[in-house]
């Protein structure tokens, strides 16, 4: 209950109007941040190349392709252009 209190205050001092519930929902669960997709990239060229990658690195990947699976229409034509990249990058490997 002191969560719900506190949201709705945090709400009040931003905006004059009483808060919807998916206004107070989105304050206690706020949605995740886009993914940095140069960074993925990045990191799955790193791969590629036979580097190892720390824990965290291996989480990030993970994060983002859940984020583009969840984000569906939103967020797959950026998942697929990171693809995209990371296969040119692959072939020019093989190279």
């Amino acid at each position: 209950m002191d969560a719900i209190i506190g949201a709705i205050g945090t709400f009040v001092k931003r905006r004059p109007e009483i808060p919807t519930p998916s206004d107070i929902e989105s304050i206690l669960n706020p949605p995740l941040p886009r993914p940095d997709w140069a960074a993925y990239v990045s990191l799955k060229k790193s791969v590629q190349e036979g580097n190892y990658l720390m824990p965290d690195e291996r989480r990030f990947l993970r994060e983002c392709e859940e984020y583009a699976k969840k984000h569906h229409a939103e967020e797959m034509d950026n998942y697929r252009a990171a693809q995209l990249q990371i296969d040119q990058h692959l072939r020019s490997l093989a190279v």
